[in-house]
């Protein structure tokens, strides 16, 4: 499974690129976006907006790999997939969004 199920709930997420001091801005930046990505994500669920849901994992997809987080890249793509074959049915995608949100909850500069 992905790097989400195999860590502590408390223990901090960091990118692979965060030694690297021209990444630092942009992980700031990530970092800063995620609460609002676990919002927007949560919130669609909770209205039954699976495509909106859809999206954000694609980006999230896309994301978690360009900013050193393959963890997220991984539950991400779960997820998309999820709502890909679910819709409308959501008792397999509400689990996967909580261990995005909670990746997502986690990740540090």
């Amino acid at each position: 499974m992905g790097q989400a199920r195999t860590m502590s709930a408390a223990e901090p997420i960091y990118s692979v690129f965060r030694d690297e001091s021209d990444f630092q801005e942009l992980l700031e930046a990530f970092v800063a976006h995620a609460v609002e990505r676990c919002d927007v994500l949560q919130s669609s669920y909770a209205q039954g907006q699976i495509g909106t849901v859809r999206v954000q994992a694609h980006q999230l997809k896309g994301a978690g790999g360009g900013y050193g987080f393959e963890g997220l890249s991984e539950l991400a793509a779960r997820l998309e997939e999820a709502c890909k074959r679910c819709e409308p049915d959501l008792g397999e995608i509400g689990p996967l969004l909580d261990d995005v949100v909670d990746y997502l909850s986690r990740v540090r500069v």
